[in-house]
């Protein structure tokens, strides 16, 4: 005696699959948050102040590696900066690519 069996219908996962691993949903959407603003500006700033240089250029050259391996931009059209703001570091990611920011509008 043979019994159907009741299979559930297949669902794409909730992340997303780059470079044999999986980016969660909300730093994709965080990623692309980013590059429209800095389509429309030419440049994103980070909002929180770190207490040490190294540590804001660590998250700005994040934000550049994950929209590299989503295929949201080229490795050599984004360029890390850091300054110097009240007591601390903030980071930013400029757009230099195809024509510079004003291109990107």
């Amino acid at each position: 005696m043979a019994t159907a069996v009741q299979l559930e219908p297949p669902e794409p996962p909730s992340d997303t699959f780059r470079r044999a691993r999986w980016v969660p949903t909300y730093r994709v959407e965080w990623a692309e948050q980013c590059d429209r603003i800095m389509r429309s500006h030419g440049a994103v700033y980070g909002s929180n102040v770190y207490p040490a240089r190294h540590l804001a250029r660590w998250r700005a050259k994040y934000l550049i590696k994950l929209m590299v391996e989503l295929g949201l931009h080229e490795r050599w059209e984004l360029v890390e900066h850091t300054e110097h703001r009240g007591t601390g570091w903030v980071w930013s990611v400029e757009y230099v690519g195809r024509g510079g920011p004003i291109a990107a509008r």
